[in-house]
């Protein structure tokens, strides 16, 4: 039988950062530990650049500063993450494919607002169980305990998240804190979606990956203490 192929979109099999206004998932097919490693360096680099506009965003929008402060302490963490799981891919004989920043121009903060809910409330959350999970599971200590520091950071970034919607929801309409609720069920739902994606070969269980159902029931959990709609069966 031949290896399975994943194509990772940055929460569903890899707990990445937070994706950039216009990033493009890699098409690169995961076969191995190495390549997950690759595409997971890939997304935290990329991540950096998300936290660096929300910041920005923040900012100019007149957010209080210690939400400010937060994302660029979340652009340093991800700068971090992105070396230390570079170091895992090039221990597994594989490179790290540069990443551009993406093209932005000045948003509203309906779309920061509408970003930060999709990427961080929602999907990053998720990325921060899934880590956990990937930490507790792993077989190898040292990736072990690299997921363990990455878990601990992407719940702090999630939290973020939580907190930056908040402060939006006071200087946004209530059509529009409407609009972007149905925006994150709309998210949940496409994420569970994903979940039934196959997984990169690691007969040692190196990535501490949860199987389908395990993944289904951390997002079904997730969606249950946020109060969101239920999941489509």
């Amino acid at each position: 039988m031949g290896r399975r192929v994943v194509k990772c979109t940055g929460t569903t099999v890899c707990p990445g950062g937070r994706r950039p206004s216009g990033y493009e998932s890699s098409d690169r097919p995961l076969l191995d530990v190495g390549d997950y490693f690759a595409e997971l360096a890939r997304l935290e680099a990329a991540s950096v650049d998300a936290f660096e506009l929300l910041a920005t965003e923040l900012a100019a929008h007149g957010a209080p500063f210690a939400l400010v402060r937060r994302a660029r302490r979340a652009a340093t963490d991800e700068r971090r993450h992105a070396r230390v799981v570079a170091a895992l891919a090039a221990r597994w004989g594989r490179s790290v494919q540069e990443t551009r920043p993406a093209p932005h121009g000045s948003r509203s903060l309906m779309e920061l607002a509408r970003e930060n809910v999709v990427e961080g409330c929602i999907r990053e959350t998720y990325a921060a169980l899934l880590a956990h999970t990937q930490a507790a599971q792993s077989s190898d200590p040292d990736v072990a305990a690299a997921l363990a520091r990455i878990a601990k950071d992407e719940t702090r970034h999630g939290q973020l998240a939580w907190d930056v919607w908040a402060w939006t929801q006071t200087r946004l309409t209530e059509a529009e804190v409407g609009v972007i609720s149905l925006d994150a069920v709309a998210a949940a739902r496409a994420l569970h979606a994903e979940l039934d994606s196959p997984m990169p070969n690691d007969p040692a269980h190196v990535l501490g990956l949860p199987t389908s159902a395990q993944a289904q029931w951390l997002l079904t959990t997730l969606v249950a203490r946020l109060r969101l709609p239920a999941l489509a069966a």
